[in-house]
C-alpha cells in the first residue's frame, strides 16, 4: 500500500481522477513480511533479491532481510557486569508515528524552452531533491533548479519525499507546468514515518548508584526502502547510553526491510527510541536500589572533560 505504480496529468483534479480510477493493474499476490520478526525468520521471503548490486553510502548489511548493522563499543562490558551489584534487564518496543506536518507534501515542477526543470516544493532539503530526480530522470543536476517554498511543518518528513520526480517526468511529457499534491490521506499512505523499534537493555550498578556497563541491541523497521535507516540506527546506538558517565558500553544493532511504509528522518532521529527505553531502565534501576530517580541521573550525568567511544568528548548535562 502506497507503493506507486503510475501517474496521470490532466487539466482538472475529476479528469485526473477518473482517469486513475480507469487504470486496471494484474497483481501477483506474495507473502508479505510485517514485522520484525517476520522479516528476521529463517524461512523469510528475501524482499530485495537484488540488494548485492544496489549503490550504496555506507557498507554494512545485506544478508538477508537486514538493511544495515552497526555496533559500537567502549570498555569491557562482561567483566564489569561481574562487578556490579545490580544487574537488570528488559525490551521495549516503540510504534511507528507519522510526523503530522500541517501541510501535506506539494511541489509545482515547470519545464522552460530548453528543457531545464524548476521545481517549486515543500521541502526541508533542496539539494537532497535536486539529485534525486536528477538521477531518476536521467538528467544532469545542472539543468534542475529546485526552491523551496515555506515549509507548512516537516519535522523531517520532509526531506526526501518521493513525489517530485512524478511531477517532473509528467511536466518533462507535456511541456506544461504539473502540480502534484497530496491529500491527507495519500500522505498518511505513501510518506515516511518514525522507526518502529525493539529496544534490549541491560544495566549494572554497584550499591550505591554508580553505573558500571550497559549492553544494547536495536532492531528498527525500516519498511520497504533503506531510506535513511542507517544513519537513524548509527545514532540511536550513539545515544543508548544516554546523558550519563557509563564506561563499559556494547551497543549492537540491525535495520530490517518489511513490506511496510518506507521509515526515515523524524525528530531526534533514532534518539527517542534509545532515550525512551534507556530512561524506563533507569526509572526501574532506581526503584531496584532504593534510590531517588532523579539523584541517580545526577550521580551518572556526564561531566565536563568526559569522553567517550573513541575520545570523542560528551556533551556535559546542563543542572539547574
Amino acid at each position: 500500500v502506497g507503493e506507486i505504480v503510475a501517474a496521470v496529468a490532466a487539466t482538472s483534479p475529476e479528469i485526473a481522477a477518473r482517469a486513475v480510477a480507469a487504470i486496471e493493474i494484474d497483481y501477483e499476490p506474495l507473502q508479505a513480511v510485517l514485522s520484525i520478526d517476520a522479516a528476521l525468520a529463517p524461512d523469510a521471503p528475501l524482499l530485495h533479491e537484488e540488494f548485492a548490486s544496489y549503490f550504496k553510502g555506507l557498507e554494512g548489511g545485506g544478508h538477508g532481510n537486514i538493511v544495515f548493522e552497526s555496533a559500537v563499543n567502549e570498555g569491557d562490558v562482561d567483566r564489569a557486569f561481574a562487578e556490579c551489584d545490580v544487574v537488570i534487564e528488559g525490551t521495549w518496543e516503540t510504534q511507528a508515528q507519522h510526523h503530522m506536518y500541517l501541510e501535506t507534501n506539494g511541489c509545482v515542477a515547470d519545464v522552460d524552452a530548453a528543457g531545464r526543470l524548476t521545481i517549486h516544493a515543500t521541502c526541508q532539503s533542496v539539494h537532497h531533491i535536486q539529485q534525486r530526480v536528477a538521477e531518476e530522470l536521467a538528467e544532469p543536476m545542472a539543468r534542475i533548479r529546485v526552491v523551496a517554498t515555506r515549509v507548512g511543518g516537516g519535522f523531517g518528513g520532509k526531506h526526501a519525499s518521493n513525489i517530485h520526480s512524478i511531477a517532473a517526468w509528467l511536466a518533462r511529457a507535456s511541456r506544461r507546468p504539473v502540480k502534484l499534491v497530496l491529500s491527507r490521506t495519500q500522505d498518511f499512505e505513501m510518506q515516511r514515518s518514525r522507526h518502529p523499534a525493539r529496544l534490549w537493555m541491560k544495566i549494572g550498578a554497584k550499591r550505591d548508584g554508580t553505573i558500571l556497563a550497559r549492553d544494547v541491541q536495536i532492531t528498527t523497521d525500516g519498511g520497504a526502502y533503506a531510506d535513511e535507516s542507517p544513519p537513524v540506527l548509527t545514532f540511536a546506538l550513539l545515544m543508548s547510553r544516554g546523558p550519563y558517565r557509563i564506561p563499559n558500553v556494547r551497543a549492537r544493532g540491525r535495520a530490517v526491510y518489511t513490506n511496510k511504509l518506507r521509515a526515515g528522518s523524524f525528530r531526534g532521529l533514532g534518539n527517542p527510541q534509545a532515550s525512551f527505553a534507556g530512561e524506563s531502565q533507569i526509572d526501574e534501576l532506581a526503584a531496584k536500589l532504593g534510590m531517588d530517580p532523579v539523584g541517580l541521573r545526577l550521580k551518572n550525568a556526564v561531566r565536563p572533560g568526559d569522553t567517550a567511544f573513541g575520545g570523542q568528548p560528551l556533551p556535559s548535562c546542563v543542572l539547574s
